[in-house]
């Protein structure tokens, strides 16, 4: 822009301009500004104003015929937008226009006055910019850096975590899938549950109950899941590649050969359905030694050559149940065993309070015989004397400290006629024992009278065996699994189910079964 000296006189405007611009250049701290206050501080108080014009009105802006609409600027960044490298807009007037906004502005300033005419001053101590170098930033403004900061320098790349080993899953990456399940259980259920099957209808999947998930089947051993498979098979899987899951299909076997080469073909099918980008290799349990009834064990399909994600998934839900299948996915480590077994012929376990009182006597019956002897045995590790020979003495608070985890839990049983005839299941919750250590204990607590003043006598059992989940402790028609809230019915089964006298639960002691009590 040329200075204000150079630019040509096209009209007497622009010589009031110019002769204004000369005047201010000699007294700038006495110009007021395009909006009659001090841009550079905008808090300062009015009272100055107020005082010496009581009654005035604001001042008004006197529009000059030339003037032109300001073009709005861009939208401001204050990270990337600095106030020296903002664009500046120059507008290019025509004959009876000034060059630049800056000498715009000032002319609007000029033709700024007071109610009585006479034009504003600026207050004491403000500065305008000087109209003649429109190009130099304010003064507080920073330079921008000549060169923009070079980056953060990269460190290494971090180390991808390995891919599952063949086989059985290590100890160290079985704990990050449970953290990992942990924190992801519900996402990655959720995602699984809304994948379409190939022909894009919606996968049902039952949902989840909450908070505690789904009812997790015991069993008498912690690897339950694989018992009596042949040890050769179990090496054989364990050589393949990717995680491998046992999954126990509701109320079938796998020893049964009418049925399980059908059953493991359906379960390929349906885990493809949920998983698309896997591809499931099923294969039925080969049993050991040849099961003696048809409830007798294995239960297991192996389902090999699964990702991680899936892996995960599958076993952090563990049920899963839709139209044409109904399993529960398991690891191939151990479980946690917290049932001891149960009591069967007490009477009066409807009152109030009588499960209170059956706690109190078993509490008692166990501190003392054989269940006490059995947890001494346990907590001295086996051993009577220690490493400097001398003896190991097991104290009564430290049989008191298991017992108090001791907890009971009432099973409504029915027999023929519509009877009731509840038993009590008894728990360890907080222990962890070696399954030799609970088969310890359950023998110790089968030698243990339950006689009981008010509620009969009592007899000792391990457990029942379930014709619907497998576990042991309860009978089929107490399974969790039947009292499901919106379970999905099992209209497309793989194969038709099983008649009732066939998926009987039953009597492990011999003779015919009670009802549905199964009874080990």
């Amino acid at each position: 822009m040329a200075p204000p000296s150079t630019i040509p006189k096209h009209s007497t405007d622009e010589a009031e301009v110019l002769q204004t611009l000369t005047s201010n250049q000699d007294n700038d701290t006495k110009m007021a500004d395009a909006r009659g206050k001090n841009h550079l501080n905008r808090m300062r108080s009015s009272s100055t104003e107020s005082d010496e014009h009581p009654n005035s009105q604001p001042p008004k802006k006197k529009i000059s015929p030339n003037h032109r609409k300001k073009t709005p600027l861009p939208p401001h960044n204050p990270e990337t937008d600095h106030p020296a490298q903002r664009p500046r807009i120059n507008i290019h007037f025509t004959r009876n226009q000034i060059a630049s906004t800056t000498a715009a502005n000032i002319s609007t300033a000029a033709n700024i006055s007071t109610n009585d005419g006479h034009p504003a001053h600026p207050t004491d101590g403000e500065q305008v910019p000087a109209p003649g170098n429109p190009e130099q930033p304010p003064a507080s403004a920073p330079a921008p850096p000549a060169h923009p900061p070079p980056p953060p320098p990269q460190g290494p790349h971090p180390e991808r975590t390995p891919s599952p080993p063949p086989g059985f899953i290590s100890a160290t990456e079985m704990a990050t899938m449970k953290k990992f399940a942990s924190e992801r259980t519900q996402t990655l259920t959720q995602r699984a549950a809304t994948k379409s099957t190939p022909n894009n209808n919606p996968l049902e999947l039952t949902p989840c109950p909450e908070p505690d998930g789904f009812f997790v089947p015991q069993g008498e051993f912690s690897r339950w899941v694989i018992d009596n498979i042949h040890t050769d098979q179990i090496k054989e899987i364990g050589q393949q590649k990717g995680a491998t899951v046992a999954c126990i299909v509701e109320g079938e076997n796998a020893h049964d050969g009418g049925r399980s080469s059908t059953i493991a073909a359906g379960l390929a099918r349906e885990i493809k359905k949920l998983f698309p980008n896997e591809d499931p290799q099923v294969v039925p349990g080969m049993p050991a030694t040849e099961p003696m009834k048809y409830s007798d064990p294995p239960y297991a399909y192996f389902v090999y050559g699964l990702s991680s994600d899936t892996y995960v998934q599958l076993t952090s839900r563990i049920a899963w149940r839709n139209r044409s299948i109904r399993f529960c996915a398991y690891t191939l480590r151990e479980q946690h065993i917290s049932f001891l077994g149960y009591i069967s012929g007490f009477s009066n376990l409807l009152s109030d309070g009588a499960m209170t009182k059956v706690l109190t006597f078993l509490t008692k019956a166990f501190r003392n015989g054989a269940v006490a002897d059995a947890l001494r045995d346990i907590i001295a590790g086996g051993e009577t004397v220690d490493n400097a020979g001398d003896e190991i003495i097991v104290y009564p608070e430290e049989i008191d400290a298991v017992l108090d985890w001791l907890q009971v839990e009432r099973v409504d049983i029915m027999r023929e006629g519509g009877i009731p005839q509840p038993s009590v299941n008894i728990y360890l919750p907080g222990a962890e024992y070696s399954d030799k250590q609970w088969a310890d204990l359950r023998y110790a607590a089968s030698r243990t009278s339950y006689a009981h003043p008010l509620f009969g006598i009592g007899k000792y059992y391990k457990g029942w065996t379930c014709g619907k989940c497998h576990g042991i402790t309860h009978p089929t028609g107490l399974c969790p699994f039947l009292n499901i809230e919106d379970d999905i019915p099992l209209t497309k089964p793989i194969v038709p189910p099983h008649t009732r006298t066939r998926n009987q639960t039953q009597n492990k002691r011999g003779g015919t079964p009670r009802g549905d009590s199964g009874a080990r």
